[in-house]
């Protein structure tokens, strides 16, 4: 059983990880290519008379947003990968949510024959946040903007995931 678990963390490899190869992910990064993303999923909430009473108390509101990959299915024999990015955003006015968006993209990349899924899955995992972010902050100001609520968009993505 103790083999069981040490072939499954060394199955999970990351950018940090002893027997991470740069070479390896180099080529992964450059044979990939975006085919397609599409929004498969997104729930959106608002509760606009928090914003008039933040307004009228002149109270702060909270706001965050977070991204996670989802599923992924990699084919090695047609180099095709197709993976889920999943995005939410809150805004809190005190302990109640004045807005809440929840998406779901699914993103499509080619040309990955023959390549180790792990590294597939990093660079998935690192490149559909990047990807998917574009869209998903497009979508969050859309919908704020269809509630005629005022509110800055999302903050440009920056972070690295490594």
């Amino acid at each position: 059983m103790g083999d069981v678990v040490s072939d499954e963390k060394q199955a999970i490899l990351g950018f940090s990880s002893k027997n991470f190869s740069q070479k390896v992910y180099a080529d992964v990064s450059r044979s990939a290519r975006l085919r397609d993303i599409c929004l498969t999923q997104s729930d959106y909430q608002a509760k606009p008379v928090l914003f008039w009473q933040a307004m009228s108390d002149e109270s702060e509101l909270k706001h965050a947003f977070s991204g996670e990959p989802g599923e992924m299915n990699f084919r090695p024999e047609t180099g095709v990968v197709v993976g889920e990015y999943n995005w939410k955003a809150e805004v809190r006015h005190g302990r109640q949510k004045a807005l809440k968006l929840k998406a779901s993209y699914l993103l499509v990349y080619g040309g990955l024959r023959e390549k180790d899924e792990r590294y597939v899955r990093l660079y998935f995992d690192k490149i559909a946040r990047f990807t998917s972010y574009p869209y998903f902050r497009t979508l969050f100001s859309m919908q704020v903007g269809n509630s005629n609520i005022s509110l800055n968009p999302l903050p440009s993505l920056t972070d690295r995931v490594d």
